[in-house]
């Protein structure tokens, strides 16, 4: 491996390949003269500036349900989570006092109830009183399952709300609630048949952070965290469509910033409401960017 640097973009030569800033490989011809190292590209070179668009936290996770009081009474009574001040008249909203879930009233017919399985979109929540959950589980007759999270003391508790959405419960001695709530939102998981792209898209321009502790799961996927909440993708074996997505709310300072940076990015169709920027994560699911906190 030799490596060197042009201005602004880190050049690592591999194999007879480099990687010019993080977009992609491009095959070179290197040429030897007694005074001079040249690395000739076979194709033209694109180089990839990222702009990170600049935000500041995440704010709220959004479902589309039938009936959004239901769903508050749903994860106020199961979780234990607080009705938050931004419920409102067109929306129902809990908090566990750091992340907003909120739930609009959504005009479609109920989504088909899928299987239960790791390899959904779903939010996962720790808790210091598994058993007391899941004994209000099955008062309610809410069928659950349970696993266990590879080559680790975790066992993970998998049901749905009313919807049909599915919701992890997480449970170890390694792992809990860190703000004195008994229940707190540890991660929200997707299901994307785009892998890098999302990842790519979440770490550069967003600005989360890569972990290295994913357990050797038997499905692809990565973890990124924000330094509090954790995000899993996952790239499943037989994609299948479970509700109707989420959108990822995040807090931003600069809503022209955030625009450019996703211009700049090309790797996601976006569109700008007033200060308000969605943008498509594929199928139902979306990412919003607001200057509204």
């Amino acid at each position: 491996i030799m490596s060197c640097e042009v201005p602004n973009h880190p050049l690592q030569v591999m194999g007879g390949q480099f990687l010019l800033g993080v977009r992609r490989f491009i095959r070179v011809r290197i040429v030897m003269t007694p005074s001079l190292l040249q690395i000739l590209p076979v194709t033209p070179i694109k180089l990839a500036t990222w702009h990170p668009i600049g935000v500041l936290k995440h704010q709220k996770v959004t479902r589309y349900v039938q009936n959004p009081e239901a769903s508050r009474a749903f994860y106020q009574s199961v979780l234990s989570l607080s009705q938050s001040t931004l419920d409102r008249q067109d929306a129902s909203a809990v908090t566990d006092d750091h992340t907003t879930l909120e739930f609009k009233k959504s005009w479609a017919g109920p989504p088909e109830k899928t299987p239960l399985s790791p390899q959904s979109n779903h939010w996962a929540f720790t808790t210091v009183d598994p058993k007391g959950i899941v004994a209000t589980l099955k008062e309610r007759g809410v069928p659950f399952i349970k696993t266990q999270v590879p080559n680790t003391s975790l066992c993970q508790y998998f049901f749905q709300d009313p919807d049909g959405y599915h919701i992890e419960l997480l449970a170890g001695p390694t792992i809990g609630p860190t703000n004195h709530r008994p229940t707190q939102l540890h991660h929200l998981s997707r299901t994307t048949n785009q892998l890098e792209q999302d990842s790519l898209f979440l770490t550069e321009v967003v600005g989360l952070k890569k972990m290295d502790n994913r357990p050797d799961f038997d499905v692809d996927g990565a973890w990124l965290t924000d330094g509090t909440l954790e995000y899993h993708l996952v790239k499943p074996d037989h994609p299948h469509r479970d509700g109707l997505g989420d959108t990822w709310t995040f807090a931003i300072k600069d809503p022209k910033k955030a625009a450019l940076a996703l211009r700049s990015s090309g790797l996601v169709p976006y569109e700008e409401r007033h200060s308000v920027i969605t943008s498509d994560a594929g199928g139902q699911n979306h990412y919003e960017f607001t200057n509204h906190i």
